[in-house]
Order: structure tokens, then C-alpha cells, then sequence
């Protein structure tokens, strides 16, 4: 019997985000007779691991700040014991293990972007552009999720456009739900994501302010999902606006979709987004969706499907909550239904599955 091919991922970290559900996603409905994975974590927080099938091997490097040379040991002698037959990294942070993985006679090396790498705005950090460069040489397979991503990569970076691959992120897809019944002049919205200066809460909480001060009989309400380092900074606003009866925070929760579900409207109002998972996932879950027009958002959304704000406009993303709350709910059920039905054809985590499959069975 011929052994499963052993792809070994490498992040950053193992937290609570969209990119380690992807991982989590892909791990889960891979065939475990024909692929066996491993994840290797650069740092300690493995706090995902509950979402992963049992008797995935997970373990950290316990990386220190700043280079850790102990680190590539570490890697080398692990890589080694598993005789790994494909290294699959993510973003910028684990583009250099692959020269390790080199040394450790690992066959196939996969790379994955799924944001323009944190260090820059605009992805434009010239000694980390070549950088990436120089490593895709050492890359069989250069993923992408979003059209600008590919543009980012091959015009910016300088990857040859041949070596370079989109595959979209796939989500679970449940059966089809029915809509709750909205009173006009209302809304209950969520959001969902890590509390982080590109996802912009901020701008959010100033949205909805505007929109009660427009319509000061507006019944709002609106729940914050996910931690991380703006906690404080959003809890300060929310006093600040005199928003404390309007907004809730639940922190970090394992069940996301019971808050989607919860809700009248997902929305979201980050600075960028590659792929945007929750967004497929409210879509999947049958609620409409607000969101900005900013990085790969268009590439997979159209006004057809959700409610797209312009960019980064505070009064643009205003007045699509007012609109929605004065909006019955029967009035967007076709765009909620078309959503569903290009997520469900488009965006499932079995195509998700085959496309990376593809670049992993080039190992046999």
C-alpha cells in the first residue's frame, strides 16, 4: 500500500484567525489515506487547535523575537523525522524555512500569500519584496487568493506570473436558511475578525454613531466577535461615542456561526482584505452582508451578492446601515439567495481541497 503523501504547514502562529481556518478547513476534509498533515508553529499560541481532526500533529518551535537561528535546527531535525514530502508556507513570516526545507529533501514546496504581508500598507517593503524574490525561486507552487494579490506578487514582487496560482477559500456550506423577521427602522448587525488596526472598528462604531445622530429613533445594535491588540482602543470609543447600550463584546467564541446566524446583517469595515473568510461564511449562512470595496474584495463579490460600501468612507458605510434598517427583510432575500448560491458553487472548501491537492500529489 503506497503511503500518504506528508505535507508539513508552517505559521506564524496557531491562533484564532480567518488564515488558520483555511488551514483547519483543508486538514479537515482531506482524505487522510492519500494526504497526511502536520503543522509547525513558529511561536507558542496554538490556541486553534481544537478545530483540527484528532491526531493531527501540531507542535511549536518556540521561537524567540528577531531571528532565532535555533529556530532553523529545530525545523531541519523535525522536517527530517517526518520525512515530510511537501512544506506548505504562509505569508511572509515562514518564506524563508523553505530553504531549510531544501536541505531537509523535502520534494515539493508550496507558498501561500493571503495578505499583502503586514510590513507595509501597500505591500511595497522593497528589502522584503526581494526577499520573496529570491525565495520564489526555491518555490514549486506560489499561491494566491485575490486577483490584487497575483498583481502584488508578479508586478511588485517580481514572481514570474507562470509560477503563480489562485486558489479561493473555501468554507462549509450548510443547508440553505430562512431569513428572521426584521421590524423596519431596525438593525442587528455583527462582526466578526481580530481586533486589529486593519480591520477598522473604529470606523464602524463612528458609522453607527453617525446613523443614530441622523435617525435618532434607529434601534441598533451591534456584537463584536474575536480579540486582539485594539480591544482597549475599541472599548474606549464605544464610551467615548455614548455607544455602551448600543455595542456588545463576546471576545474570542469557537462558535462563529451561531453569531452570524444570531443577526440581521454581517458587516465588516476593514482598510484591506484579501479574502475576507467571514465574509463567505454570512453568505453561506443566508444574512446579507455589508463591506468595503477595498483590496480582493470585488474579485469574488459583486453588488449582486452583498450590500459594498466605497472603500474606506465612514458616511458611505452610514448610510448602508440606514438603508438596511429601513429595508424589510423580504426586500433583499434575491441578493441573500444569489450569495448563497455563488458561495455554495464557487467557494466551498472541497474545491478548496482539490485545487491545493493538485500542487501536493506533483510530490509523488
Amino acid at each position: 500500500m503506497t503511503s500518504p503523501i506528508h505535507i508539513v504547514h508552517v505559521v506564524a502562529s496557531f491562533g484564532c484567525g480567518g488564515l488558520e481556518r483555511v488551514i483547519a478547513n483543508l486538514i479537515s476534509h482531506s482524505d487522510p489515506k492519500t494526504h497526511k498533515h502536520s503543522i509547525i508553529s513558529l511561536t507558542n499560541d496554538l490556541s486553534f487547535r481544537y478545530a483540527l481532526p484528532e491526531g493531527i500533529n501540531l507542535i511549536s518551535l518556540d521561537k524567540k523575537p528577531g531571528h532565532d537561528w535555533g529556530v532553523h535546527i529545530k525545523l531541519f531535525q523535525q522536517l527530517k523525522k517526518w520525512r515530510a514530502d511537501v512544506i506548505h508556507t504562509y505569508n511572509f513570516a515562514t518564506l524563508e524555512y523553505h530553504a531549510i526545507a531544501k536541505m531537509a529533501g523535502v520534494k515539493r514546496h508550496v507558498h501561500a500569500d493571503h495578505g499583502l504581508g503586514g510590513d507595509h500598507p501597500e505591500g511595497k517593503n522593497k528589502k522584503h519584496n526581494i526577499f520573496r524574490k529570491i525565495m520564489a525561486h526555491l518555490i514549486d507552487d506560489y499561491v494566491v487568493v485575490s486577483n490584487d494579490l497575483k498583481s502584488w506578487v508578479v508586478d511588485c514582487v517580481g514572481v514570474p506570473s507562470k509560477k503563480v496560482n489562485f486558489v479561493f477559500n473555501g468554507v462549509s456550506i450548510p443547508e440553505r436558511s430562512i431569513l428572521p423577521y426584521k421590524p423596519l427602522g431596525s438593525l442587528n448587525m455583527v462582526i466578526v475578525g481580530r481586533l486589529h488596526p486593519v480591520k477598522n472598528h473604529i470606523r464602524l462604531l463612528n458609522a453607527i454613531s453617525t446613523a443614530i445622530t441622523s435617525y435618532p429613533d434607529l434601534s441598533l445594535s451591534l456584537t463584536v466577535v474575536g480579540g486582539g491588540s485594539e480591544d482597549k482602543n475599541i472599548q474606549n470609543t464605544i464610551q467615548d461615542l455614548g455607544l455602551q447600550n448600543v455595542v456588545t463584546m463576546v471576545g474570542h467564541q469557537n462558535n462563529v456561526a451561531e453569531y452570524i446566524s444570531k443577526a440581521d446583517v454581517f458587516v465588516l469595515s476593514s482598510d484591506y482584505e484579501a479574502m475576507p473568510m467571514t465574509v463567505l461564511e454570512a453568505m453561506a449562512l443566508c444574512r446579507p452582508v455589508i463591506c468595503p470595496n477595498v483590496g480582493g474584495v470585488s474579485d469574488f463579490i459583486t453588488p449582486e451578492d452583498v450590500y459594498l460600501t466605497l472603500g474606506k468612507d465612514t458616511n458611505s458605510l452610514a448610510c448602508k446601515i440606514i438603508e438596511l434598517a429601513f429595508t424589510s427583510s423580504d426586500s433583499y432575500i434575491g441578493k441573500v439567495n444569489a450569495a448563497y448560491d455563488k458561495v455554495s458553487r464557487e467557494y466551498s472548501i472541497e474545491k478548496m481541497v482539490q485545487r491545493y491537492n493538485a500542487f501536493y500529489n506533483a510530490a509523488i
